[in-house]
């Protein structure tokens, strides 16, 4: 049986009546439940949700008065479209008694069989309706939660990538600081081996300072070609062999410029054997030092 197959109760004392209400209702795309008392029909309807449920009026221990009543107290049953089924006289009374205890339609014995499988019908055609309206609700909730997190994803990846274009911002404004230092001390000694009285000494050395601070802008620029490598995934480091003393040197060689412009000491000291060669990637162990002594000076 489908789960979602409609559930109907008969609720009768009489044995003959069961058999006569379930063989109206045999045909109908449902699932039948048939008890004799009202204590049953309660214990029913805990576990199970009727589309609508035929009730006997007269019966005892528990009339359907009292089943109804009972029902309309359960948050669960206090919705399921009862029907009453009763010999007792069309008294006004009677009628009003059954609809304040909930009822929503009486049926008269003798059981006219077309106008039961009517009435049925139409309670188990809202039913249906209650049913596929309670999915569309279960499944608008769902695609509004999806579009929550995709929202919140969508928020989230905003204020990354907020935070990386803020992150680059910085970077470049502070590259363009670090070019311009080893730009100005470039342009300033081209311009002094210009003078015609400069000492072979004094010229000598310019070239060295514009080497240095040559070597200097080259890394600068390799830093931020290095940041569009890591954003392209295409950053590869290497690994070859290098001498540390060699490469301690050049980086002092490269600062020493920005150490004596703000009258700093930089020297090279080490303690104990120094091996001749490493395994590293130089470019990049040169970056950190250079950054290292940088920050220092600063």
């Amino acid at each position: 049986m489908n789960p979602e197959t409609p559930k109907i109760l008969i609720v009768d004392d009489r044995p003959a009546n069961l058999v006569s209400m379930e063989h109206v209702l045999s045909g109908l795309d449902v699932e039948l439940f048939k008890v004799a008392s009202g204590n049953k029909a309660l214990t029913l309807m805990i576990h199970n949700d009727f589309a609508v449920v035929l009730l006997d009026v007269q019966m005892p221990e528990m009339d359907g008065f009292e089943v109804a009543s009972l029902m309309r107290d359960r948050e669960a049953t206090q919705d399921t479209p009862i029907i009453f089924v009763t010999a007792i006289s069309k008294d006004r009374k009677n009628t009003f008694k059954g609809f304040d205890a909930g009822a929503v339609d009486f049926l008269y014995k003798p059981i006219d069989s077309h106008i039961l499988r009517s009435k049925v019908n139409v309670f188990l055609r809202l039913y249906r309706q209650r049913k596929k309206l309670e999915q569309a609700n279960t499944m608008l909730a769902a695609s509004l939660e999806r579009e929550r997190c995709i929202s919140a994803e969508l928020e989230t990846a905003k204020a990354q990538m907020e935070a990386a274009t803020l992150a680059k911002s910085v970077f470049l404004a502070n590259m363009s600081h670090e070019i311009r230092t080893p730009m100005t001390a470039i342009l300033g000694f081209t311009e002094n081996m210009l003078d015609p009285d400069l000492t072979d000494s004094e010229r000598l050395n310019a070239v060295h300072t514009i080497r240095r601070n040559g070597e200097h802008l080259l890394q600068i620029i390799n830093d931020i070609l290095d940041i569009s490598k890591i954003e392209a995934g295409k950053l590869e480091v290497e690994c070859i062999r290098c001498s540390p003393i060699q490469l301690v040197v050049d980086v002092h060689d490269l600062m020493i410029v920005q150490a004596e412009r703000k009258k700093l000491p930089l020297g090279i000291e080490y303690i104990g054997p120094v091996p001749e060669t490493i395994q590293t990637d130089p470019t990049r162990l040169r970056q950190i030092l250079v950054n290292l002594i940088g920050n220092a000076i600063k």
